[in-house]
């Protein structure tokens, strides 16, 4: 029962930083990149500016206070510094992972039981990627 119980609360601390927190690391990032460079801030408003706008450029389309659903195709900018941003300072900067059976990669054998790190930072930013 022990074991149940400390799987349990494994899996809640999981789901609290993996929903919470990489949230809340990203729009702080977010808010952070876009602090520094002005013609970001600039190009983000007049997006958001333009999307929201309820006045739009044809009779067919809506705002998106009308159809929040086209805000990704209408926020095209903002969502790319979104991207970015979490390309560049992911909130998970690694990960790890234990193989439950052997593997076999380019003709080595990693066996069973062996805890490889994801260096997800490192493979963002390295620039044969």
């Amino acid at each position: 029962q022990d074991d149940t119980h400390d799987e349990l609360a494994k899996m809640l601390l999981t789901l609290f930083f993996a929903g919470y927190d990489t949230s809340s690391v990203l729009l702080s990032m977010v808010m952070w990149s876009v602090a520094k460079d002005p013609r970001i801030q600039q190009e983000c408003a007049k997006e958001a500016h333009d999307a929201s706008s309820t006045k739009t450029s044809s009779k067919n389309e809506r705002s998106l206070h009308e159809d929040a659903s086209q805000w990704e195709s209408r926020l095209a900018y903002c969502r790319a510094v979104i991207l970015e941003t979490l390309r560049l300072h992911p909130p998970a900067p690694s990960n790890s992972r234990v193989f439950n059976k052997d593997v076999e990669l380019d003709g080595y054998t990693i066996p069973r039981r062996t805890r490889v790190c994801l260096p997800i930072i490192a493979i963002h930013t390295d620039e044969r990627n």
